[in-house]
């Protein structure tokens, strides 16, 4: 059985089978720090929801809380919003 994180685990087996870097070069750390100092700068015609109060939905020692949901009363029914994590956003093509 592959455990992970979330199991008490560490990638260190995956890393070895795959042959992954331990760590990130320069330029994908300063991709990475870019993304990070303007996150709408790539999202094109996406709405910036970061005012709704979402909840995430994962998991309980889910390690990539990407998952959310915001539930709001209207009358008699109910608004449900639903956001997942989209990393292609961020990343890219070739990046």
């Amino acid at each position: 059985m592959l455990r992970t994180p979330a199991s008490g685990g560490d990638f260190g087996r995956l890393r070895a089978e795959f042959a992954l870097p331990e760590s990130f070069g320069p330029a994908v750390l300063a991709e990475a720090e870019t993304a990070v100092l303007d996150p709408l700068a790539s999202a094109g015609g996406r709405e910036d929801a970061t005012d709704l109060p979402f909840v995430t939905i994962d998991p309980p020692g889910s390690k990539d809380l990407d998952q959310a949901m915001v539930i709001e009363r209207l009358g008699s029914g109910f608004r449900v919003q639903y956001a997942i994590a989209d990393l292609a956003a961020f990343v890219p093509p070739g990046g």
